[in-house]
């Protein structure tokens, strides 16, 4: 069976795994009462949200008929240039600091905008790192390394 609408019934699916994932990781801790939330009272009630929603979604996939595109199908080209830059940020934060994480994360990513240019990627990513570095290192005060450490290479 084809569905024409191929691409709500992947997001749908992918909300609903997302979802059931992330309730099975959060029942190991208290969900507590609303009036005293426990520390697995708000990830249990976003992966609820994430089920319901991603639920209705590939409901909805199956019953509509969508617009067939053609050439449509499965890119994969766009969430590898989001998932690539974001996987290197977890590699990069620690020896290379907050603001070169965030910038090269924000450039990199960039790139899956279909009307990319480098003047909105450098000014996307230099606000993006320093709003991060306030919030994160100054106001939340998380012990995150806000320049290089001196050993850049972690290969």
């Amino acid at each position: 069976m084809e569905f024409k609408d191929q691409s709500s019934l992947a997001s749908g699916i992918l909300f609903l795994a997302v979802g059931a994932l992330a309730g099975y990781l959060s029942m190991n801790y208290g969900l507590g009462s609303p009036q005293s939330p426990g520390a697995g009272f708000f990830p249990s009630l976003l992966s609820a949200t994430l089920v319901l929603l991603g639920g209705i979604q590939v409901v909805g996939a199956l019953t509509r008929p969508g617009v067939s595109h053609p050439g449509s199908g499965w890119n994969l080209t766009k969430p590898l240039a989001i998932l690539g830059p974001v996987v290197l940020f977890a590699i990069m934060l620690k020896p290379a600091g907050m603001l070169l994480s965030v910038f090269v994360l924000v450039v990199l990513a960039s790139l899956a905008n279909s009307i990319w240019s480098w003047r909105y990627a450098i000014t996307a990513a230099v606000s993006t790192a320093a709003v991060c570095a306030v919030v994160f290192v100054y106001l939340l005060k998380l012990p995150i390394p806000l320049l290089p450490s001196g050993k850049l290479w972690v290969f």
